[in-house]
């Protein structure tokens, strides 16, 4: 880590919101959120694998950060290109933010 990053890291955050505030107040939510800072886009089965969870579990955390507006869903399309694909979770720049 960078002495910019670290000085950023250590910067208080203002949490300006009832949602993420609620968000960021899960353990798991915030090991995804640093794992999607990490690691990039993931679908919730490479997240649950990645993090030891189950999909069902990793499926209900993801769905109140992006309420809360801290990831995003990034459609994908399956190799062929057509429509349909299983989407991708990603960090927002709110949702880096808040991690860093």
């Amino acid at each position: 880590m960078t002495k910019e990053r670290r000085a950023e890291a250590a910067e208080p955050r203002t949490v300006d919101s009832p949602e993420v505030l609620k968000a960021l107040s899960h353990p798991l939510r915030l090991r995804i959120l640093r794992h999607l800072g990490a690691a990039g886009p993931a679908t919730s089965t490479t997240l649950a694998a990645a993090l030891g969870e189950n999909t069902g579990t990793l499926s209900y955390h993801l769905r109140m950060l992006e309420r809360s507006g801290l990831i995003e869903d990034i459609p994908s399309a399956p190799p062929g290109g057509s429509a349909g694909g299983a989407g991708c979770a990603g960090s927002t720049s709110a949702g880096r933010r808040r991690v860093s």
